[in-house]
């Protein structure tokens, strides 16, 4: 099973984005949680590049816990619209 959220961008790095959840989709996380994730993704045409206050889709193989402190790796990271 995939898990997804989508999310707004707060920084983009070259290694990883820092977002704030808006939509948990089916994920563990909660709206208004601040998360990094890695943008070395497995996705075949890699991560796009993205720039404060635009939005992004997440999609990752495992449910990230609760309040993780730590760099999330995602399968997939797309351009979206805010809802």
């Amino acid at each position: 099973m995939q898990y997804y959220f989508t999310a707004k961008v707060v920084e983009s790095h070259e290694e990883y984005l820092l977002l704030e959840v808006y939509d948990i989709g089916n994920s563990n996380l909660s709206d208004g949680d601040e998360i990094e994730v890695s943008t070395n993704v497995v996705a075949a045409k890699g991560c796009p590049n993205f720039s404060t206050g635009e939005f992004a889709r997440v999609v990752m193989a495992s449910n990230p816990d609760k309040n993780t402190h730590e760099r999330l790796n995602a399968l997939s990271i797309y351009k979206t619209e805010e809802k």
